[in-house]
């Protein structure tokens, strides 16, 4: 199989002139389309600018879309990233349902560093809707939704059909709706049988009616599944119908997912390193300690604080006590100045988890401040907790 990766290591990364003169020779071709043809010498670094051009474009069509290039437009650290993610050549598993016919799933592209997990996929043909009344039996099997309206109806991507709602919202009168899709399930598991964790997905509509869409899991990655030299993995593909009424005062909904086939692959350890970075110390008088796992694409804070160390506002600033709510943020920079994004994050008994989403790139160092914030009178906003910033370093 040719990769990309392959015409980089031995050809490397074209320089400006290169580039230059390949999209010169591409206005020529372009150009000579509508215009009468002219008998001229073509130059030998035009020619091969051509060539190297028709070679790439060659082996990106044999091999696949690489949607790290594609998600990565808007998303720095998966650029920076997809000449480490592998493409993929294998055929789509193709699945029939009486809701939809044929359908097809295909992984295009995984990144997997020993710590992070990135997986790439397509969907075709894989959404409908029709209308739905329910029947007394069925309207018992679903669950009332009374403190919201639209957001019951997972209905965002048919535009008719939430316009449908909203009219019917609008009006008082009964609307239903049946939502029929193609997915690859959240249970992504080794051939070993170790669950994945899902963390994120990205999806957006692509050419010829496919969906793209991008997993992430969460970082690191279990015990079993990490610093391996190829992962193996298997990802359900899955039918999921989404039954809702509006019956004109209330929203009822019900769910249900069928498992229909399985993709598999395996996928490379890429050449991208991970690293640990720690910190201790005392703030407030109480001791301290935190630890970060970083990847190119994903960093995970770990803190354990004793007692005391992260107070309510209030006791440091009075003006804090105006605030209906207040917390702490934690913001983790780099030595570039540069500050990653945070990903979601769960407070434990002594112990706080944060995620991040990485650059491509690991970081020298890292700096964390944490800084309060509140709601209503007093946002927090220019105040950072005493004793912070604090440098972890690389261990």
């Amino acid at each position: 199989m040719i990769r990309r990766e392959d015409f980089i290591d031995a050809l490397g990364m074209p320089d400006e002139g290169f580039t230059n003169a390949v999209d010169a020779a591409l206005r020529q071709v372009k150009e000579g389309e509508a215009r009468p043809v002219m008998k001229r010498k073509m130059t030998l670094t035009v020619l091969a600018a051509v060539l190297a051009v028709i070679a790439l474009t060659g082996a990106a069509l044999a091999v696949g879309l690489n949607l790290f290039d594609h998600f990565g437009r808007n998303d720095r650290r998966l650029q920076v990233v997809a000449p480490e993610a592998t493409l993929m050549v294998n055929d789509a598993v193709e699945v029939t349902t009486d809701a939809l016919g044929v359908s097809k799933a295909r992984i295009d592209s995984a990144y997997y560093d020993g710590q992070s997990l990135i997986v790439a996929y397509t969907l075709e043909n894989y959404q409908r809707y029709e209308d739905f009344e329910p029947t007394e039996a069925e309207l018992a099997e679903m669950t009332e939704n009374r403190d919201y309206l639209l957001e019951a109806f997972g209905i965002e991507g048919d535009p008719a059909a939430t316009e449908a709602l909203r009219d019917a919202i609008d009006r008082k009168q009964p609307y239903g709706v049946v939502d029929y899709t193609i997915a690859v399930g959240d249970r992504c598991s080794t051939t070993g049988g170790v669950t994945l964790p899902l963390h994120a997905v990205a999806m957006e509509d692509g050419e010829e009616g496919l969906l793209y869409c991008i997993q992430e899991f969460e970082m690191p990655l279990p015990e079993s599944a990490r610093d391996l030299d190829s992962l193996n993995l298997t990802l359900p593909v899955e039918l999921c119908i989404s039954w809702f009424w509006f019956d004109g005062e209330s929203c009822y909904e019900k769910h249900d997912r069928q498992p229909l086939a399985a993709l598999t692959v395996a996928v490379s350890r890429s050449g991208a390193e991970t690293r640990s970075y720690k910190w201790e110390g005392e703030i407030n008088g109480a001791k301290v300690s935190a630890r970060a796992e970083a990847s190119p694409v994903h960093i995970k804070l770990y803190i354990d604080a004793e007692a005391g160390a992260f107070p309510d506002p209030a006791t440091i600033w009075p003006e804090a006590a105006k605030a209906d709510e207040t917390w702490y943020s934690f913001v983790l920079t780099d030595s570039r100045d540069m500050e990653y994004r945070f990903s979601g994050g769960i407070e434990g008994e002594g112990t706080l988890e944060a995620e991040y989403d990485g650059l491509g790139y690991l970081p020298d160092d890292l700096t964390l401040t944490v800084r309060p914030e509140g709601e209503g009178d007093w946002s927090g906003k220019g105040y950072v907790l005493p004793g912070f910033p604090v440098t972890l370093k690389a261990e």
